[in-house]
C-alpha cells in the first residue's frame, strides 16, 4: 500500500543516515547530509511566517552547535567524533537542566523576549544584540520589520528592575563558518549616560562609539576576518623549529587569549608527530591544545 511504501522509504532514510554515523563520518558530515536530503529544508523555506523564520534559526543554530562540538573535539586531540557522540552530550545537558525544581542550586531563567512580554526580573541578561539578530537578518530590508525589532528589544531592556547586561558575539558560526559579527545598530538609539561600555585589553575587540554608527541599509554579507592577534597556524607548524625554538613568537611561559578558554599561561610544547600545546588556563584548568586547531592570540 503507499503507506507502507512510504514507512519503508522512510526505514531506508533513517538507515542511510545510521550507516553515515557508523562509517566514521563526523557529526557535522552526518548532520550537513541529513540538512540537505531529508527534505526539512523545502518545508521550512515554503513561506516565510514568523514562525516558519523561527525554525529556520533553530535549524542553523543546531548546525552550528554541531560543527562547534566537532572543531573543539579536533581542538583538544580527539578525531571521529559521531553524531552519537553529539546526542549523548546534548542529552546529558538535557538531563542536567531537568533538575528538581525543589532545588535550591543557583539558576537562571531562559526564555524568548515574547516570553519575557509582562514578566519583571532583577536582573536581565539579554544576549546576541548584534546586527542581523537584532535587527533579524530577515527583517533587515523591511523599515516596519526593523522597527518592530527595535520595539522587541526596548521591551527586553525594560524587564529589568535592576540591571540589565546585553552582549554581543566578535564573531558566530552561520552555516558552519565563522564570521565577523558587529553590534545591533539598535545600541545607538540609547541615551550613552546610560551605557557602562567594558574597556578590556584582553578581549578580542573593545566596542568603540564608531561600532554604533549606523549602517547602510542595503545588506552586505561581510567578507570572513581573521580577529587580529591570532596565530597564523600553518605557517606556525610549517616553521616549528627542529629544538627548542619558538613557534611563530609561541614559547613556554607565554600568556594567550583563547576564543573559548580565555586567558592562561603556556606550560609546554610538544613539536611530535602534531604541534600541541599544553595551558594553564586562569578559569577553566590545564588544557592541551593541537596547534593547528586552536583559536587563540598571544597576549603576553
Amino acid at each position: 500500500s503507499g503507506t507502507a511504501r512510504k514507512l519503508n522509504g522512510f526505514r531506508e532514510m533513517i538507515q542511510a543516515y545510521i550507516d553515515l554515523d557508523t562509517d566514521g563520518k563526523d557529526a557535522f558530515q552526518v548532520a550537513s547530509v541529513i540538512y540537505a536530503t531529508s527534505k526539512i529544508l523545502s518545508s521550512l523555506y515554503s513561506d516565510n511566517t514568523p514562525e516558519n523564520i523561527s525554525r529556520q534559526e533553530n535549524l542553523s543554530e543546531l548546525l552550528n552547535a554541531v560543527q562547534q562540538f566537532v572543531d573543539e573535539a579536533k581542538e583538544e586531540g580527539e578525531s571521529g567524533v559521531s553524531m552519537t557522540d553529539f546526542l549523548s552530550v546534548v542529552q546529558l545537558a538535557t538531563d542536567q537542566d531537568s533538575g528538581d525544581d525543589d532545588d535550591d542550586s543557583p539558576r537562571v531563567t531562559l526564555m524568548t523576549v515574547h516570553a519575557a512580554k509582562g514578566l519583571e526580573f532583577r536582573n536581565v541578561i539579554i544576549v546576541g544584540v548584534e546586527d542581523e539578530m537584532f535587527p533579524s537578518m530577515h527583517s533587515s530590508n523591511s523599515l516596519a520589520e526593523v522597527e518592530e525589532e527595535r520595539r522587541l528589544l526596548y521591551v527586553a531592556i525594560t524587564r529589568a528592575q535592576e540591571h540589565c547586561l546585553m552582549t554581543y558575539a566578535t564573531s558566530r558560526y552561520i552555516n558552519g563558518q565563522t564570521h565577523p559579527c558587529m553590534p545591533s545598530r539598535f545600541l545607538k538609539d540609547i541615551d550613552s549616560a546610560l551605557l557602562e561600555l567594558p574597556r578590556n585589553p584582553n578581549t578580542w575587540a573593545a566596542p568603540s562609539q564608531n561600532d554604533f554608527e549606523p549602517r547602510v541599509r542595503t545588506r552586505i554579507v561581510p567578507r570572513q576576518q581573521k580577529p587580529e592577534g591570532f596565530v597564523p597556524v600553518r605557517k606556525a607548524v610549517a616553521e616549528a623549529a627542529p629544538s627548542g625554538g619558538d613557534i611563530d613568537g609561541l614559547r613556554v611561559g607565554a600568556r594567550i587569549n583563547h576564543l573559548r578558554f580565555g586567558d592562561g599561561t603556556v606550560t609546554k610544547i610538544e613539536k611530535e608527530p602534531d604541534v600541541k600545546i599544553t595551558v594553564d588556563f586562569d578559569n577553566t584548568g590545564i588544557k592541551v591544545l593541537l596547534l593547528k586547531f586552536a583559536k587563540f592570540k598571544i597576549i603576553g
